[in-house]
C-alpha cells in the first residue's frame, strides 16, 4: 500500500532454482511494479441553507496522477460530474438534505472518496389572524395582528408598509423580536373620519437559522 501522494516503484528479483536437491540456480531476472501514489480529496457544502436556497458542493484534491474527474452522487438519486456543482434551488430542496459523495479519478484511473453533509431548513411560518382595525383617531394609536400555529420557530419579525400607507406616517419595522400578539403602531390621523382606510404591508418573519419566510 501506497499512503503518499507520489508512486513508489518496487524493483523485485526473481531467481529460479532447478528441481530437487541440486541447489542449481538460473539467472536472475527482475520484475518492475509502481504502486501509484495515494489521492486524497476533500469535500465540502455551503450547509446549512434554506429551502429555497442552492446547494453548493465543492470538491478538490492532491496526489496520485492529476488531471482529476469527479463524480458526486447524493440523496434523493442526485448526481453530477462536475467539480463544483450547484443543486438547483426549488421548493422541495428539502429532499437534498443528507450526505453527498464525491468520487475522484486521477489520470491512472485510480479513485478516492470524501463526504460531507447537507442541512437543509425549513422556512419558518405562521398564519395570521384576522384584520386588524381601529377608529380613526388624531392621536397615535396602535392595533394588535394576532397569528397562530408558528412553524420552524420564527422568532423575528419585519413589517415593509406599501408608498400609500407610508405616505399616511406608517414606518416600516425592521426585524424585532416576535411578540404575541404582533403591535402595530396607527400614526395620528392616518385614514378618514368619514369613509374606511385601508393600509397594506408585507411582513415576513425568520428564525434563529436565519431562514426568511414568504410574503404572509
Amino acid at each position: 500500500t501506497n499512503n503518499t501522494p507520489n508512486d513508489i516503484t518496487v524493483v523485485y528479483v526473481i531467481r529460479p532454482r532447478g528441481p530437487g536437491t541440486t541447489f542449481c540456480f538460473g539467472s536472475d531476472y527482475n520484475v518492475t511494479v509502481t504502486v501509484r501514489g495515494r489521492i486524497t480529496p476533500t469535500a465540502s457544502s455551503n450547509s446549512p441553507v434554506c429551502v429555497d436556497n442552492s446547494i453548493t458542493l465543492n470538491s478538490s484534491a492532491t496526489g496520485g496522477g492529476g488531471s482529476y474527474s469527479y463524480a458526486w452522487t447524493g440523496p434523493s438519486g442526485y448526481n453530477s460530474t462536475d467539480q463544483n456543482p450547484t443543486v438547483t434551488s426549488s421548493a422541495n430542496i428539502a429532499i437534498h438534505s443528507g450526505s453527498y459523495t464525491v468520487t475522484v479519478t486521477d489520470a491512472n484511473s485510480c479513485t478516492a472518496t470524501a463526504s460531507t453533509t447537507v442541512v437543509v431548513n425549513p422556512l419558518p411560518s405562521l398564519t395570521l389572524g384576522p384584520q386588524p382595525f381601529a377608529c380613526y383617531s388624531t392621536s397615535a394609536q396602535t392595533a394588535n395582528l394576532s397569528y397562530s400555529s408558528p412553524v420552524a420557530s420564527p422568532n423575528q419579525y419585519t413589517i415593509d408598509y406599501d408608498a400609500t400607507a407610508e405616505a399616511a406616517g406608517f414606518t416600516d419595522v425592521a426585524y424585532t423580536t416576535l411578540t404575541s400578539p404582533i403591535v402595530l403602531n396607527i400614526p395620528a390621523g392616518a385614514g378618514s373620519s368619514t369613509t374606511s382606510t385601508t393600509y397594506n404591508a408585507i411582513l415576513r418573519v425568520r428564525n434563529a437559522n436565519t431562514c426568511i419566510s414568504t410574503s404572509l
